[in-house]
């Protein structure tokens, strides 16, 4: 396996590893909450905090932006397993649609939280990406990038 098969290999690798690890959390006066990239996939219950009384447990719904992102990862880490250094377009694909996705459902979710504080009268509600998030966009933006620049490996001939 020549390098730059094994750079795509784990790369898409460690997003997947990210996704498992807390991608955002929602701070607010005298509580936090944290949500792993899985939780965003799959969907998960949390307890909310309230502007008065005791957390509610509250649904998050699985969020396609998410789930797409996910989808990408795991596309690009078989097709890195099965193809030939050379192939580029499947890496630019997937690596450019996991960071645009990612960056799209970073969007969403501070809207989302911004518009949730407003309603429940939470007042200031600091949403965080943390490592994992940015490093999952920066894999899928690396891959993306590297597989643009990088020029075609010439064709190999047979001895003999």
């Amino acid at each position: 396996m020549d390098s730059f098969k094994k750079f795509r290999s784990l790369t898409y690798a460690a997003i997947l590893v990210c996704f498992l690890l807390p991608f955002a959390s929602v701070s607010c006066p005298g509580a936090k909450l944290s949500v792993s990239g899985l939780e965003l996939v799959r969907g998960t219950t949390v307890q909310a905090p309230q502007a008065m009384g005791p957390a509610e447990p509250r649904r998050l719904n699985p969020e396609p932006l998410a789930q797409a992102a996910a989808a990408c990862a795991v596309l690009g880490l078989l097709l890195s397993l099965v193809t030939g250094s050379a192939v580029r377009i499947p890496f630019i694909v997937t690596g450019g649609a996991g960071a645009v996705l990612l960056f799209l459902l970073k969007n969403k979710l501070e809207s989302a939280v911004g518009q949730q504080g407003i309603s429940m009268g939470m007042g200031m509600s600091l949403l965080k990406f943390e490592t994992a998030f940015w490093l999952a966009l920066l894999g899928f933006a690396a891959v993306a990038v590297i597989s643009l620049l990088r020029k075609a490996a010439p064709p190999t001939r047979g001895a003999g």
